[in-house]
């Protein structure tokens, strides 16, 4: 893909779920009056932070690549909420230090939802749900080829051959028209749920949530 088409699309989504905000939202309002206050190792860190942002969604929005800049977060914010001098300060600290047993302010990126989950703290689908799953393709006569969210995912599960699910719709339908793709499995890409994709996939509730049959293969 074209690299500014990349920012065009990949973009918004990575300000969506900026990682630093979801890692710590009271340090990152810390980084900001730390900027305002004009500290220039602050203002330093959030130009790195933009270049970084920016420059994954050139190459690979993965939020796990932010990790070396979180310990630098939470220093500069707790800088930030220091230097102000009203009583304020103390429940931007408390709110810094209270972040990990809190509700995230903005959902975390994908790849780290899934790296929770393989620690055992996804609250989402479940180890009999991912079992089924891998059962329905196991249980086809001849290999399928697989559309996902998550290859890597359904390749260690299923050994099938299986295809990232692209950005756009229309790369989608182009892998679709010129693949004989079987399976879709998908459950945050609620975009391409439109009619067309009624009309060609199907839901196999036995098999999981998100995971639909090509309608043709059924009939």
């Amino acid at each position: 893909m074209d690299p500014l088409e990349k920012v065009r699309i990949l973009l918004p989504l990575m300000v969506l779920n900026w990682p630093l905000a979801a890692a710590n939202f009271s340090a990152c309002v810390g980084l900001g009056i730390a900027c305002v206050k004009r500290n220039a190792l602050g203002i330093s860190f959030a130009g790195l932070a933009v270049a970084t942002t920016v420059g994954l969604s050139l190459a690979l929005p993965r939020g796990r690549y932010f990790a070396p800049l979180f310990p630098g977060l939470l220093v500069l914010g707790v800088a930030g909420w220091w230097s102000l001098r009203s009583r304020v300060k103390w429940l931007g600290l408390a709110l810094l230090l209270a972040s990990p047993l809190l509700p995230p302010v903005i959902d975390p990126a994908p790849d780290l939802v899934f790296a929770r989950g393989l620690l055992g703290d996804h609250e989402g689908s479940t180890d009999e749900e991912e079992a089924v799953f891998a059962r329905c393709v196991r249980d086809e006569p001849t290999p399928p080829i697989i559309v996902a969210e998550d290859a890597s995912r359904v390749v260690w599960q299923t050994d099938a051959t299986t295809i990232w699910l692209p950005a756009t719709a229309e790369d989608f339908w182009r892998i679709v028209s010129e693949y004989p793709v079987r399976f879709v499995y998908m459950v945050t890409r609620q975009d391409l749920l439109g009619p067309r994709f009624t009309a060609t996939f199907a839901p196999r509730k036995e098999c999981g949530p998100g995971f639909y049959e090509r309608l043709s293969a059924v009939n």
